[in-house]
């Protein structure tokens, strides 16, 4: 019977140039104290050279390893980090940062506006009914054949909002009149 232990030992084997390890046994605790055995080389078998992507020189792996973690050499490499940190400072120019000071009160008055929209369209719609099942049955399946871009031109919303809208969250009800405006047929 071939148990776990035996099958990994028996599957060693039949690998070219790997001799199998030890035979595991489980402790007496249920685990077991196995280390993963070192695969060697078969002899004869010629190790690989890497080579620098900078300079073409061989480069010797570090002791204990059997290839370099690296594709520079040492002398190519503080070069290398240094020419890839100036190319993610270029890169990164222009980009705005979401939490800079000029950010979060461009966000901060973005939502002040959102929130005085509504507030005045409460105003002028004072104690009138927005049933929301109404929209549910009405105006939301009318929106599937629609684009995201589409409902946010016309709504005015990012087509981040209009997307979670066409997936089923339901908008504050001063964009209703323009989605039912979209989702009615023509």
């Amino acid at each position: 019977m071939l148990t776990r232990s035996k099958h990994r030992q028996v599957a060693r084997t039949r690998l070219p140039g790997i001799e199998p390890g030890p035979v595991v046994r489980a402790s007496v605790t249920g685990g077991t104290n196995r280390r993963k055995p070192r695969q060697r080389p078969a002899p004869g078998v010629q190790k690989l050279e890497r080579r620098c992507q900078g300079c073409g020189a061989i480069i010797e792996p570090e002791p204990g390893r059997a290839v370099s973690r690296f594709g520079w050499c040492p002398e190519c490499l503080p070069e290398r980090r240094r020419e890839a940190a100036s190319e993610a400072q270029r890169q990164s120019r222009g980009r705005t940062q979401s939490h800079s000071a000029a950010a979060t009160a461009k966000r901060r008055s973005a939502n002040g506006d959102q929130r005085l929209a509504e507030q005045s369209f409460e105003l002028a719609h004072e104690g009138e009914a927005f049933d929301r099942e109404w929209y549910l049955r009405e105006v939301l399946p009318g929106l599937a054949a629609h684009s995201t871009v589409e409902i946010a031109g016309a709504t005015g919303m990012s087509t981040s909002s209009a997307s979670k809208i066409r997936k089923g969250r339901v908008p504050h009800p001063r964009f209703w009149q323009a989605l039912q405006g979209m989702a009615s047929p023509q």
